[in-house]
């Protein structure tokens, strides 16, 4: 899995369509910037993968933010995401994108096991890339965003995969309850129930950094906003932000920018809160 061999997918519609292209494009002129380590197996499906992003500098005991793409549960590649490396590891931090089995091809329990699995590898091999692992944090776009908010909410019973710092969502889907994946007609074939960030909300956790685009679907919006309220009233640490002028995808695409909103609070966050912050 790279730049050059990626699965083709069916279309989503023409302004995904062109922010995926986009994304990739940057993420291909993003690598002479980074020490990059990618196409790591996490297990043995195709998609089961990693890419491992370092400053050119090096360094060690680093934060670590794990990020997951978008696409509705249905789309994406880690690749989406290569582009934020050169950005974030300037922190410095270590910067990984995985991939997830996809639904129709997994279901959301497999889509989450996968996420997991991730987050477990991390934990037991960062260290070898110079990222410390007790300061592990995690991200991610649109469903991706989804997947981080449960990392931080419903962590994994297996204390091999570690316990996560804090979450950085950007536009999560933290109310959608369902994908409908689609045929290459476009037909939907089939309702696969998800799980809603917005459900597990039941007791502190590690603070949550939620942005999103004002030009945005309501939806989104709203759930971003449902989402802080929750949290805050069991008594996370959070802050949220609407971005001006942004929609769904411009939102994450400006991530590239070391001078990006997100992405020097991301850097902040990393650097001066730590697990006990939250604890306290």
């Amino acid at each position: 899995m790279s730049f050059e061999d990626l699965p083709a997918q069916p279309s989503m519609f023409p302004l995904a369509d062109e922010y995926g292209q986009t994304a990739l494009q940057r993420g291909r002129d993003a690598l002479a910037q980074v020490n990059a380590t990618q196409d790591i197996a996490f297990g043995d499906d195709y998609w089961q993968k990693l890419d491992v992003f370092g400053p050119k500098g090096g360094g060690s005991n680093l934060p670590v933010l794990l990020f997951f793409h978008g696409g509705g549960s249905t789309h994406g590649y880690k690749e989406w995401c290569t582009f934020m490396a050169p950005a974030v590891t300037t922190t410095p931090a270590i910067f990984v994108s995985a991939s997830y089995r996809l639904i129709p091809h997994a279901d959301y329990d497999g889509l989450m096991a996968d996420s997991r699995a991730a987050l477990a590898w991390i934990h037991q091999n960062i260290g070898k890339f110079g990222g410390d692992p007790g300061r592990i944090w995690v991200g991610g776009h649109s469903a991706g965003g989804q997947i981080a908010a449960i990392l931080t909410l419903d962590p994994s019973s297996d204390p091999q995969a570690g316990q996560v710092q804090g979450c950085f969502p950007i536009s999560g889907t933290f109310g959608k309850d369902n994908v409908m994946p689609k045929n290459a007609a476009g037909e939907i074939i089939s309702t696969v129930p998800i799980i809603p960030p917005l459900s597990l909300v039941k007791d502190r956790s590690g603070p949550f950094y939620i942005a999103w685009g004002d030009r945005e679907d309501e939806k989104i919006q709203r759930w971003g906003r449902e989402m802080a309220a929750a949290l805050q009233a069991v008594g996370t640490e959070v802050e949220a932000a609407a971005y001006p002028g942004d929609d769904h995808f411009t939102i994450h695409l400006n991530t590239g920018n070391p001078q990006d909103t997100w992405t020097s609070t991301v850097a902040r966050w990393m650097n001066t809160k730590t697990n006990q912050d939250h604890q306290a």
